[in-house]
């Protein structure tokens, strides 16, 4: 394999990873000088347990309808294009199965599909996603993502079905509008839970306007020091966490959803600086939560 000479790619993969595995490069603007392969399929089907395949920052997408079924980490360089370096994107998705257990995918853009089935212990850290659905998998770990998709399986950009345990911190999870008809707008919903999930999510923001935000209707939900813009259904316990738009069926607020340690607010833009831009920076005095 050709040794990397882009020190900013070199330094996320950790030395002892690097020391005792292969690492597999990728560039699909056909100049093989710099890189092992012009796709990610050739490289996977080059890769070995343990292997890092490194997608190199490009102009254009790397199409990556991918199964994986080994303990490969997947790792790109950042969703967000920097002055003359342009984001590593990918299209399709990224499906982990039976044999990927400790794998991981990370700094991908171009909201991309994630789905793990089967598969334990897999990381999705900073990257721009489109809609994350995992089954009957544990000990997934979603760190600093981006979740904003617009065609969420079932309406919700995070589903967790079967028998899952999922936890998660410093991600931001906001459904894209679509029209409903009669020249209306809907929006999908951010979580969704069936069978007996668990999911903890701390540290990250929640957003659906007009739908229910996280909907357990199996399993429970729970986490600390988050913002909730949105209803709750079913067993969800947050804490010391703001909430706004606390809507629910026939415009009646359930209770018994809400964690009495959180605060409710009436409007999110109290909280954000410039919501609709997509500002999410919290203004001077705004609420704290208990």
């Amino acid at each position: 394999m050709r040794r990397l000479t882009l020190f900013f790619l070199l330094s996320v993969i950790p030395f002892s990873q690097r020391a005792m595995a292969a690492i597999l490069t990728v560039y699909n603007l056909n100049n093989t000088a710099i890189a092992d392969y012009a796709n990610i399929y050739e490289a996977y089907n080059n890769a070995a347990d343990g292997d890092t395949i490194l997608l190199y920052p490009s102009d254009l997408s790397y199409e990556a309808n991918l199964v994986v079924t080994k303990r490969l980490f997947l790792i790109g360089g950042g969703y967000g294009s920097q002055p003359l370096l342009p984001a590593t994107r990918l299209c399709g998705t990224i499906t982990f199965q039976a044999g990927a257990d400790g794998a991981s995918v990370e700094s991908f853009g171009g909201r991309f599909n994630i789905a793990i089935n089967g598969a334990n212990h897999i990381l999705v850290s900073r990257n721009h996603i489109n809609t994350i659905v995992i089954e009957n998998s544990y000990n997934a770990l979603l760190t600093g993502n981006l979740i904003d998709g617009n065609s969420g399986s079932d309406g919700y950009v995070l589903v967790l079905n079967g028998n899952c345990l999922v936890e998660g911190s410093n991600n931001l999870l906001r459904p894209q509008p679509y029209s409903c008809g009669y020249s209306s707008t809907c929006y999908y919903g951010a979580v969704h839970m069936r069978g007996s999930s668990v999911l903890h999510m701390d540290n990250s923001i929640f957003i659906s306007e007009g739908q229910i935000t996280i909907y357990a209707e199996g399993g429970s939900a729970s986490g600390k020091n988050n913002l909730m813009f949105g209803a709750f259904r079913g067993e969800v316990d947050f804490h010391h966490s703001i909430q706004t738009n606390p809507w629910m069926y026939d415009g009646k607020l359930d209770t018994t959803t809400i964690s009495k340690n959180n605060q409710i607010i009436p409007n999110i833009s109290v909280v954000h600086s410039d919501f609709a831009a997509n500002i999410f920076t919290l203004k001077p005095g705004s609420p704290k939560s208990p």
